[in-house]
């Protein structure tokens, strides 16, 4: 009976070995394969993505939806209150954007994501 015990918390102690994890504020979640991870500028990275997928809906004067992503302080509150990634990541609950298109790729998704887990700052 010991060797069963013993052979089962080796095997489920290995499994550990085969999966990449990390504790994001004491969640654990997946570690990207993306390039950036961390330090992800408005500025640099969020800015251009969002001028290249939403500003033909949210942008240059077109706010449609009532959704306007000009300006950093607009999109900080999206950021801020869950939407910018719920919308992003077509998450239940919120309206899958871009409207009518594919969704963002991962590294974009994920790029966001970091940017707001690190407080949505300016650069």
């Amino acid at each position: 009976m010991k060797t069963i015990l013993a052979t089962v918390a080796v095997t489920i102690s290995s499994l550990g070995l085969f999966q990449k994890c990390t504790y994001d504020k004491e969640i654990l979640v997946p570690v990207s394969n993306c390039s950036e991870t961390a330090n992800i500028s408005f500025t640099e990275r969020i800015e251009p993505l969002l001028r290249a997928s939403c500003f033909s809906c949210h942008g240059n004067g077109s706010n449609q939806g009532d959704v306007s992503l000009e300006t950093y302080s607009e999109v900080k509150a999206l950021a801020v209150d869950g939407r910018l990634l719920g919308t992003i990541s077509h998450s239940v609950g919120f309206a899958a954007m871009p409207a009518g298109a594919e969704k963002l790729d991962d590294c974009s998704i994920e790029a966001v994501r970091i940017w707001i887990a690190e407080g949505a700052a300016y650069n």
